[in-house]
């Protein structure tokens, strides 16, 4: 038999795996790797923190004596430079397989395309793209920010069917059902940070945690251009890391452990969130969900700074003319204006729909307020 038959099988298993480390590898890639000899498998492994073995040399000890002559499935190039941790490269040499097969490249300088070089001169095979496109999703997060310096980002927003985002009073709990909910949660889990706008915060006092037993808990980010916030707010909690991005003008009150960015103005009168997210990209930072309100989801889009969107949609109407809908600012004038969305995905969560898009940034389709055009990259702010 074949074994190159079964590749795809024990990739699909790394790449589950790897799955394992989510929330807990960031700023490491998530990875996972599979020893294969002949068609039985003989050792499994994970990346599970930052600082611990990578998933080659779990894997390559699970095996033992077994590696030798064997097959090793891993979800990313193996590393080739030291580290916290020695070269995978190297572990793998010394355990003799005969052959590795990586899903994709790894983008950070110090390791693309060092592996192949480095390990079949030491005789073994080296092949790379299976599942490339499933092993680029799962590390989305890594990949932008080593190709950026920017952490990736997600803006979340929750909504009735036609746009509401809360009553004119303010009231939004709850628009989405106890399902939609516990999703957010899972996914505060799996960021390396979350965000809200000071209006969100002072409305719905969240305290921005995964209410997950075990779970990781992200940084907690709150903008605010005056900083004029409730000291008595659940986000400023001792727990966990928290920062509050703002102006210039001092705030008054706030716990001594709130770490506070001052952000440049940006040409349309906000701050330059742009400034911001280099710094937490700098911070090794490489994620980042936006929560909302309104305002603050549409500087981040005004900015060009969002890399996907996830919008639910409660099944209720709200009607009316003061409530606050998805995104803020001025009105556009034309279709055109709006903001166009790529790979969109639809599925029900409970009894909300959940859309998941790329937005487009386009001169033909952008979400461009003041009329201006957004280039591909973004806005600059002067």
């Amino acid at each position: 038999m074949n074994p190159h038959v079964h590749d795809e099988a024990y990739m699909r298993l790394a790449l589950d795996e790897a799955e394992k480390g989510r929330g807990w590898t960031h700023p490491n890639p998530m990875v996972g790797a599979v020893i294969v000899r002949g068609t039985e498998v003989v050792g499994v492994g994970y990346h599970a923190r930052p600082g611990g073995p990578h998933a080659e040399v779990r894997a390559l000890e699970e095996a033992g004596d077994a590696a030798e002559g064997a097959t090793a499935y891993v979800t990313l190039e193996p590393c080739n430079h030291h580290g916290r941790t020695p070269p995978c490269t190297d572990a793998l040499i010394r355990a003799r397989v005969r052959r590795v097969v990586a899903a994709v490249g790894d983008p950070n300088p110090r390791t693309n395309g060092q592996a192949r070089a480095v390990l079949e001169s030491a005789g073994i095979r080296y092949e790379e793209g299976l599942l490339d496109r499933e092993a680029s999703t799962l590390n989305a997060d890594f990949f932008h920010w080593v190709r950026t310096g920017l952490p990736r980002v997600i803006l979340k927003m929750a909504a009735t069917m036609d746009g509401r985002i809360a009553t004119h009073l303010g009231e939004s709990r709850w628009i989405t059902g106890a399902e939609a909910r516990a999703e957010v949660h899972a996914w505060r889990a799996t960021v390396a940070a979350v965000m809200v706008g000071g209006g969100t915060l002072r409305v719905d006092d969240p305290s921005l945690d995964a209410r997950l037993e075990g779970a990781h808990q992200p940084l907690r980010v709150v903008v605010s251009q005056s900083g004029n916030l409730p000291a008595s707010c659940r986000a400023w909690r001792a727990e966990g890391q928290v920062e509050l991005w703002r102006g210039s003008t001092p705030p008054r009150d706030l716990p001594e452990h709130v770490h506070h960015r001052i952000l440049p103005p940006c040409g349309n009168g906000g701050l330059d969130l742009a400034d911001g997210l280099r710094q937490l990209g700098q911070a090794s930072c490489v994620s980042l969900m936006v929560e909302g309100g309104g305002e603050l989801a549409a500087q981040m889009l005004r900015q060009g700074l969002v890399d996907e969107l996830r919008l639910f949609l409660a099944p209720r109407l709200l009607g009316g003319h003061a409530s606050p809908s998805w995104f803020g600012g001025p009105d556009p004038d034309r279709l055109d204006q709006g903001l166009g969305l790529a790979e969109v995905r639809y599925r029900t969560v409970g009894e909300d729909l959940l859309v998941i898009g790329r937005p487009v940034w386009s001169p033909a389709a952008s979400l461009r307020y003041d009329g201006a055009v957004l280039p591909p990259g973004g806005l600059s702010c002067p």
